[in-house]
């Protein structure tokens, strides 16, 4: 994951005060480092759940499942971990929709998934886009969105994840996501996005 260039920026003490009990840093790129070995142990071990056959695209399809991720993820170190946000923000849903819309978006997901004549890579794509336009949380909307896509992508085929960093150091993920909410296309995002071979 591409660090956002916080270097040695401290951490703002508000922030600070929504950390878990316990835990402390000093600067956001400490912050952002913790956030994405959390998201990183959850991944490998969802995959490993997945290469077992113990977790298959139906269940990731499941009401609930996005808000447990974040909660897996974001839980050593925030309160807010899991948690739907009640506030607006300069993007998504309003706070009263972001239920229904998730519940919404979910059910399209499932549906895409149990009709399995769709290109599993569009399935994956269109459902991080669709989510993370609700952004359903206070923060890490992007990391987690990406996170169900790549385990979604990989229930589907049982071989790929998404390769997200060239996109993202290149800003095309972005111009993506912008053309994807005009057009509900996601094929620039897929354009912009490789693929990881499990198998290699």
């Amino acid at each position: 994951m591409v660090s956002p260039g916080y270097d040695s920026t401290p951490v703002d003490p508000e922030d600070a005060t929504a950390f878990v009990d316990g835990v402390s840093f000093d600067t956001k790129l400490q912050v952002y480092e913790a956030e994405a070995n959390a998201i990183s142990a959850v991944q490998v071990e969802f995959m490993s759940a997945i290469g077992e056959g113990e977790i298959t695209a139906f269940d990731l399809a499941r009401n609930g499942v996005l808000e447990s991720l974040h909660e897996n993820c974001y839980s050593p170190i925030w309160k807010w971990a899991g948690k739907i946000r009640t506030r607006e923000v300069t993007i998504g849903v309003p706070p009263e929709q972001i239920r229904e819309q998730l519940a919404a978006e979910v059910g399209n997901i499932g549906f895409w998934v149990e009709r399995d004549e769709m290109d599993p890579a569009w399935v994956a794509m269109t459902a991080h886009h669709r989510l993370v336009r609700v952004h359903p949380f206070v923060d890490g909307n992007g990391r987690i969105t990406r996170l169900f896509a790549d385990l979604l992508l990989f229930s589907l085929t049982l071989r790929y994840t998404f390769d997200w960093q060239p996109a993202l150091e290149s800003h095309r993920y972005f111009e993506g996501l912008r053309e994807a909410d005009l057009s509900l296309d996601v094929g620039m995002l897929l354009g912009a996005v490789g693929l990881i071979d499990h198998e290699d």
